[in-house]
């Protein structure tokens, strides 16, 4: 399984990254919502019971006595009915266009949100990678140490068996053997949880690992870096598309201080009116409304002086994610040339601690040294062996961060072998909608 491979599983598994793609689907329907405001709504309302009605005439006034004496007249079979239709088109609205706006803004931010989390969701599969693999290093390392101690230790019971060495050269084995038998463990114990964050992660269990080639992208200079970092980090983009959202949001605030108008049209049937002769009434009509707002309360005026807080504390955020871009940029350069000094470095000390540990042998063979000094010559080079995995994996790593601190650690910039997600297509998709509840849950 190559490091791309890995990203790719990530990449179409990992359910934090599927939750981010929902979450901005359900952020694309704020546009149709708003867009709402333009459209009409239709009311149809009805209503049908039963009714029974007794008149009476003459029992309390003398002249229809006169008339109609006392006379009662009953009707028990009424069925009084309503049928209507209301259509309201609104024609000018202060809020519904900066809704709309703000809607819109909102999309974009959400879309570098979900550009962040894919970065994010990439560099957690770049360092899971890497941590099974230099764990995986370091357990080999610390096998091949174990073997060369366990093969001094039995040199040492040999020599002192023969009178050739001391109990203080077997001790002294045997002490290193112990603690490298503890390190192995150790190691082995770092190797399952690395591979245990690995599957949570990518979605399966790392197998046959191979060790990655420096990302292929280009790493710029560092003021293009900072710079890039300072303008397109996702988190950047983000804030500020909320500052563009909060500014029409003070907007739609103040439009509710403006008139509104629409148009209606209203068809109404209503029969039996408790009369008994199969009475029907039949009603159309179309008015213009129109709403001036002359007082509120004063909700609106502190709904515009909240909005204005609001882009107040957004521009701030903005700077703020600027500035921690800009220095989670500089830290990930600092730590590149760290890593690649360290690399270098450990190299050189690797190689001499081979040609150190021969040496020293072949004193020992000469009695020009002892036990000791070849344990001590082992030990060095394990720790160089050690110290040149993890100089190594740190530099990827920090390779890595380089470039997703510019926002180009994507699936798209380092183009892997899948199916990009389009956040476009939804979008365009339930945008003009005028109807429809889609399935139970749109898949990606």
């Amino acid at each position: 399984m190559s490091l791309e491979d890995a990203l790719s599983l990530a990449y179409q598994n990992n359910p934090q990254l599927v939750a981010a793609r929902a979450q901005l689907r359900a952020v694309d329907e704020g546009v149709p919502q708003a867009l709402g405001g333009w459209k009409p709504q239709v009311v149809i309302s009805g209503s049908a019971g039963k009714a029974q009605i007794k008149q009476y005439y003459g029992d309390n006034l003398p002249a229809l006595q006169t008339l109609y004496g006392n006379q009662t007249t009953y009707y028990p079979h009424i069925t009084p009915t309503n049928a209507a239709i209301q259509v309201t088109q609104p024609i000018y609205s202060g809020t519904t266009g900066p809704a709309v706006d703000r809607a819109e803004a909102t999309v974009r931010a959400q879309r570098a949100n979900l550009d962040a989390t894919e970065q994010q969701v990439l560099l957690q599969t770049v360092n899971a990678y890497l941590a099974v693999l230099q764990n995986q290093q370091v357990v080999a390392v610390n096998r091949g140490n174990l073997d060369v101690l366990r093969q001094q230790r039995d040199a040492a019971r040999e020599r002192a068996a023969l009178r050739q060495g001391t109990k203080t050269d077997l001790a002294q084995a045997e002490t290193r053997l112990a603690s490298a038998q503890a390190s192995l463990q150790q190691a082995q114990a770092n190797l399952l949880s690395a591979t245990a964050t690995f599957e949570q992660v990518v979605g399966e269990k790392p197998v046959a690992l191979t060790i990655p080639a420096p990302p292929s992208m280009q790493i710029e200079s560092r003021d293009g870096v900072l710079s890039a970092a300072g303008a397109a980090n996702p988190a950047v983009v983000a804030a500020e598309q909320q500052i563009k959202a909060s500014e029409h949001a003070i907007d739609a605030a103040k439009g509710q201080l403006l008139p509104t108008v629409s148009l209606q049209a209203l068809s109404q049937r209503t029969s039996d009116l408790g009369t008994g002769y199969g009475f029907t009434q039949v009603q159309s009509q179309v008015t213009a409304n129109v709403q001036v707002p002359l007082y509120e309360a004063g909700i609106v005026t502190s709904q515009v002086r909240q909005a204005k807080q609001t882009y107040a504390q957004n521009r701030a955020l903005r700077d703020n994610a600027r500035k921690q871009a800009v220095s989670s940029a500089q830290q990930a350069l600092d730590q590149l040339a760290g890593a690649r000094a360290r690399v270098v470095a450990q190299r050189e000390s690797v190689a001499s601690g081979q040609v150190a540990l021969e040496g020293v042998k072949a004193e020992l063979g000469a009695g020009q040294r002892t036990l000791y000094d070849v344990l001590q010559a082992q030990q060095d080079l394990f720790n160089a062996q050690v110290g040149l995995t993890q100089a190594e994996i740190d530099e990827l790593n920090a390779s890595y961060q380089v470039i997703a601190a510019v926002g180009k650690l994507t699936a798209r910039d380092l183009r892997l072998p899948v199916q990009l997600y389009d956040p476009e297509a939804h979008y365009k998709d339930v945008r003009d909608r005028w109807f429809g509840l889609g399935g139970p849950v749109d898949k990606d």
